[in-house]
């Protein structure tokens, strides 16, 4: 065909060559689209005049280009399918007509006629040109032709397809009938409705199939329906079964508008039937109900009425009550009633109060207090009748002044399921009262400053629990102040994964008013979380009358950060911990002891000196002060204990007489900088009562009088037990390492034999199977079926051998894989490379691999990360059931700082028993499947050898789920 555009392929060419010639042509082309109406000119109109000319000018080039290079026809033909497959970039296939099939190449052939003359003149060439055009054109508009009816007729089938699918779908039943009344559609509905098949009905008249409706309504609304109205039939009982339906009788129109036959939607209401007369059913039944609700309504009336004077009277009652009354709703949150006397306490009406609904908190009660009502709520939950909740917190008022409020309340109504639901109290202004016992505590507590600069963090708590002091330590470690701890304000700062253990344990100790000792994490300044160990004791006058809680916490983090660390190298360690943990207990115990001690020996708290020494007694830690002329004025009972004197020998004497000449000499540097104003620490020896001496960590706190050191604190600790700790943990560690060199010196030895020996037993097994192939050819003549039996025994076994071998290799390599150099890899290259290796057994099983790599490449070492995905996915396609088609799901992503490799199937799956020796060399859980047992094993190895972990997830009959997590190199 392209042979017969052989002298027009001079035109083309002549063309291409004059550019201002094509630039012609291509304006013209879009004239004559546009003087023909073109139809396909409505899917350029959004470009502009110089971007159509520019496509106009394109599709000339382009054709002239295929005429040269002999591709014209095959091209056109292509952009015919192209269409016709929906896939052309502007065209859609919806979108041609016949008009567009016949004026599109008729005008492409004009077009070049038009300009044939500015080629040649010569009768001949001119004549047989004008032939190749038509026979080319005419040759396209056929295919085209053809190609747009078979479309059409693509489109009306799936048209009809779709009608028939709707109508036989139909919930409503359709029949139709010709002009001769004759049934001419039956749709599935009409089946199931009057039990008649289509087979029954179609080409049958209305009166054959239904005689008896011959004279009814029903036959005069077909007749007049097929005359051309349109008739709705309502509400009719089915004569055949029971029901309701409806119908609509439309005639069908031909383009005359003349009516050659009709048809029948027909709509079963008797669902909306039976509702009908059963709401008119209930209808009665309500109109005897109101009557009835009617009379309870005039009785509920005279009822609210004296309810009215009732709550009246009680409104009269509340607001002459000297005390702010208010009812609490709990589930809502929200105050429900409050009388008059709250606007002299707050400055707010009732209906003020009432008006802030849920948000009563957050606008009167000051930030730092909120979590005291809070806790009242919950203690609410579990109050029993009769119970009262008590607390103090602190309100503003409309003129921004602040009042510390009292409020007692109980529950007085409960829900229907016991649950409690709204509470009446009263609220007392206590501000008087508490700023009294502040001056009163301030001025017990005068002593309490000298634990200003102790090193230890001091807190005190009072009756209630809420904290009310705290000394300088604690508020320099927490970069808070003391407004902001104040109450349960400190507990902002504990850890959140501790704060339940810790408020339970403060909680269940205070309410027993027992000592308790506990260690949690702090939020310091800087936001970092810290290990304290909190030492709680109560505390009671001289009268045995319980005045609250006093605690001394120590920070802890180097113990902790020791301990954690030593729990790394090896669980070996954990004995010493244990005996560390021994050695804690002791102490806690010997120190809560001492309180006790401490508690039976309390005194007035208002006594100054007496006051001191309660707290400083109760601290497990030596204290003494000593002035500027180094003479003791002052120890606490733990440090006349240690020395075994009593305080009257020890205070008042100079510091060598107490300690020596010799430990003296070592001291005095340090407390020559102490005097100087600086802090010191210092660790070493310090002799003890009962002979030798003990380990001791000692620190030098100046005390500064209007800017001039007259004296420091000493606070030391016992810090024997610990070292000791500390000496056998290092020694457990040196003794454990030891043995790790050991173990791997006879690991190495290990693998080297294994390698030797799979190295030494390959060429006899090659040998070995090079005769038996020598034999069989020797004994290819002979036809003794047992000599082959034999034979292929044989080589069965040399196989298994060698594959053995091969596993003990993999497994050697496995064991050194940590030598491999890592590089970057992608997974799915990878795994791709393994499923064409893998081609002939994936054919055999013709599973179902669905891949989601969400991690698309990974460093690693890349014989290794061959093995583990040959290994998976040889195993899913192995261990198939045979009940099913396999279905394998690869997938990878990231969890933490893993990249997890997961290989899901729906094969035979594992129990618990056979989940249990998975991994195990040589291991076979399935014998009737073929293998070693070695696979996974490998990949165990490999995958643990790099850091990593292999788990798996596994049901009988169910399948298995093996996800590795890998750890990237870094």
């Amino acid at each position: 065909m392209e042979e017969q555009l052989m002298h027009f392929s001079g035109y083309a060419d002549f063309t291409l060559q004059d550019e201002d010639l094509v630039a012609e042509m291509a304006k013209a082309y879009l004239a004559l689209c546009r003087e023909n109406n073109l139809p396909l000119l409505i899917y350029f109109s959004h470009l502009s005049e110089e971007e159509q000319i520019a496509y106009c000018r394109k599709s000339i080039t382009d054709f002239l280009e295929e005429v040269k290079s002999g591709t014209a026809l095959e091209k056109a033909l292509a952009t015919v399918n192209q269409w016709r497959a929906n896939q052309h970039p502007v065209i859609p296939s919806t979108g041609i007509t016949v008009s567009d099939v016949v004026l599109l190449y008729s005008i492409r052939k004009q077009l070049y006629l038009n300009f044939l003359p500015r080629y040649t003149e010569e009768i001949k060439l001119y004549h047989q040109i004008v032939l190749e055009l038509e026979f080319f054109h005419r040759h396209l508009e056929q295919y085209a032709f053809q190609t747009y009816i078979e479309t059409q007729q693509e489109k009306l089938k799936q048209e009809k397809e779709l009608s028939e699918n709707i109508i036989n779908n139909s919930s409503d039943g359709i029949m139709a009938f010709d002009s001769e009344e004759r049934f001419i559609l039956w749709n599935k509905s009409l089946e199931q409705r009057y039990k008649r098949k289509k087979e029954d009905v179609l080409g049958k008249k209305f009166y054959e199939v239904y005689p008896d409706l011959k004279e009814s309504q029903v036959g005069q609304n077909l007749i007049r329906a097929l005359k051309g109205e349109r008739i709705f039939i309502p509400e009719q009982e089915n004569p055949y079964r029971h029901g309701w339906y409806e119908a609509h009788v439309i005639p069908l129109l031909d383009k005359s508008n003349h009516p050659f036959g009709a048809v029948s939607i027909v709509h079963d209401i008797t669902q909306w039937k039976d509702s009908q007369l059963k709401l008119k059913e209930q209808h009665e039944e309500l109109l005897a109900i109101n009557e009835e609700l009617l009379e309870k309504q005039n009785e509920i009336n005279e009822a609210y009425e004296k309810l009215k004077e009732h709550e009246h009277f009680i409104k009269h009652v509340t607001d002459s009550i000297p005390g702010t009354i208010f009812i609490y709703d709990i589930i809502e949150n929200k105050v429900i009633y409050a009388n008059e006397e709250v606007r002299s306490l707050l400055g707010y009406s009732p209906e003020e109060i009432i008006a802030l609904g849920s948000r009563v908190y957050s606008s009167l009660i000051l930030q730092e207090d909120i979590h005291i009502l809070e806790e009242r709520n919950r203690r609410y939950r579990e109050m029993k009748e009769g119970e009262t909740a008590e607390v103090v917190y602190r309100n503003r008022t409309r003129q921004g002044e602040v009042r510390f409020i009292r409020s007692k309340s109980r529950i007085y109504k409960y829900t229907p399921d016991g649950k409690a639901w709204q509470v009446l109290g009263i609220l007392e202004d206590v501000t008087d009262r508490v700023k009294q016992e502040i001056e009163l505590r301030q001025s017990r507590d005068y002593y309490l400053t000298i634990l200003e600069d102790f090193p230890s963090l001091i807190w005190r708590a009072n009756t209630q629990g809420l904290c009310d002091y705290f000394n300088k330590t604690w508020l320099e470690f927490r970069g808070r102040t003391m407004e902001q701890e104040w109450g349960n304000g400190w507990a902002d700062g504990v850890h959140p994964d501790d704060y339940a253990r810790c408020l339970e344990i403060y909680q269940t100790n205070f309410r027993a008013k027992t000592p308790f000792v506990m260690e949690y994490r702090m939020k310091r300044f800087d936001g970092e979380y810290r290990w304290i160990i909190d030492h709680g004791t109560p505390l009671q006058d001289v009268n045995g009358n319980f005045t609250g809680f006093l605690g001394a916490c120590f920070d802890i983090q180097e113990r902790k950060d020791f301990e954690h660390n030593i729990q790394d190298k090896n669980q070996a360690l954990s004995n010493a911990l244990e005996a560390l943990k021994t050695t804690q207990e002791q102490l806690v115990q010997a120190n809560e002891t001492l309180e006790q001690r401490v508690q039976q020996r309390t005194e007035q708290l208002n006594a100054g000196e007496e006051q001191l020494r309660l707290l400083t007694d109760s601290l497990p830690t030596l204290i003494s002060y000593i002035d500027k002329d180094l003479v003791y004025r002052f120890v606490n009972r733990t440090y006349t204990t240690w020395f075994g004197l009593p305080k009257e020998e020890i205070e008042g004497r100079h510091v060598k007489e107490l300690v020596g000449e010799g430990v003296f000499q070592d001291l005095y540097p340090y407390i020559q900088d102490a005097l100087k104003g600086k802090q010191v620490k210092i660790e070493g020896k310090m002799a003890y009562r009962y002979g030798g001496s003990r380990n001791v960590s000692n620190n030098l706190i100046p005390h500064l009088d209007n800017g001039e050191v007259v004296g420091f604190y000493a606070l030391v600790y016992d810090i024997s037990e610990i070292r000791k700790a500390q000496e056998s943990l290092e020694t457990a560690l040196t003794d454990i390492t030891l043995k790790n060199e050991q173990l791997s010196k006879i690991n190495n030895d290990l693998d080297s034999f294994v390698y030797t020996a799979s190295h030494d037993l390959r060429n006899p097994v090659v040998n070995l199977e090079g005769l038996l192939m020598a034999l069989r050819k020797r004994l290819s003549d002979v036809e003794k079926t047992d000599v082959n039996q034999l034979l292929v025994m044989m080589e069965t076994s040399v196989s298994k051998l060698n594959q053995t071998i091969r596993d003990l290799t993999e497994i050697t390599k496995a064991q050194k894989g940590l030598e491999e150099t890592e590089e970057e890899i992608s997974i799915k290259n990878k795994l791709d490379d393994i499923k064409l290796e893998l081609q002939d057994k994936i054919r055999q099983s013709n599973p179902i691999i669905r891949e989601d790599l969400q991690v698309t490449s990974l460093t690693y070492a890349r014989r290794n990360l061959r093995s583990i995905l040959y290994n998976l996915l040889t195993n899913a396609l192995k261990y198939k059931s045979e009940e099913r088609r396999p279905e394998i799901t690869i997938r990878t992503y990231r969890e933490g700082e893993w990249v997890v490799l997961s290989v899901q199937d729906n094969g035979l799956g594992l129990n618990e028993q056979q989940r249990q020796k998975l991994f195990t060399m040589f291991k076979r859980l399935h014998t009737h499947v073929e293998g070693t047992g070695i696979g996974l094993y490998i990949i165990k190895r490999i995958v643990e050898n790099n850091g990593g972990r292999i788990e798996v997830e596994s049901q009988p009959n169910v399948g298995s789920t093996f996800k590795v997590y890998l750890k990237q190199a870094v």
